[in-house]
């Protein structure tokens, strides 16, 4: 089933920013219209479990607290930032939950996004208009990381958007409902 993930009492779905199909692209509230960003705003759930975007076939990963577009990859013995287990996401009381698998911040990064490892136990949710802002990783951020053999072989686009009216972050909750900024709605969509 193909879906659109609508804030809830809006007209404003997740979409891609600037409706691109690239790895590494932010995914951010749009407001529904009928042009190019259109598409770009439906998902389904693989035969995985993984979120993906509809158009571009890409799952939807966590990079510090972004929501982006990403290939799926071989998983080593040990995760690390460009190798990792897929969050999982789920819709439960209007909210649209986030459990990870592996820690899914950057080393090095300036903020501790989860501290003393709290993206194991701790709850997270996607959150629109957020306060709090973000930095996009450009794919030398995971040069560490990346297989020599594939090095400058990948598409890879880290845009986005710094506006907080369509900003979506994943944010701790301790809620099990849907709140102003956390709630959430699934709408049928067709490709076609």
């Amino acid at each position: 089933m193909y879906f659109k993930i609508r804030e809830k009492g809006t007209t404003h779905h997740l979409g891609t920013c600037w409706g691109l199909k690239v790895e590494g692209v932010q995914l951010l509230l749009w407001v529904q219209d009928a042009d190019i960003h259109d598409k770009s705003q439906i998902f389904f759930i693989d035969s995985y479990g993984a979120l993906c975007h509809a158009p571009s076939g890409l799952a939807v990963d966590i990079v510090d607290d972004v929501p982006v577009l990403r290939r799926r990859r071989p998983v080593s013995g040990r995760p690390n930032p460009w190798s990792h287990p897929l969050p999982e996401f789920s819709f439960v009381n209007s909210q649209i939950r986030v459990k990870f698998l592996s820690d899914p911040s950057l080393p090095g990064c300036t903020d501790d996004l989860y501290p003393d490892d709290s993206w194991a136990t701790k709850k997270f949710v996607l959150a629109a208009h957020t306060e709090k802002g973000f930095h996009m990783h450009p794919i030398s951020d995971f040069s560490p990381w990346i297989p020599a053999a594939v090095v400058g072989s990948i598409e890879y686009n880290a845009q986005g958007d710094q506006d907080k009216k369509g900003r979506v972050l994943v944010e701790e909750t301790t809620e099990d409902v849907g709140g102003e900024r956390t709630s959430w709605e699934i709408v049928p969509a067709s490709m076609f």
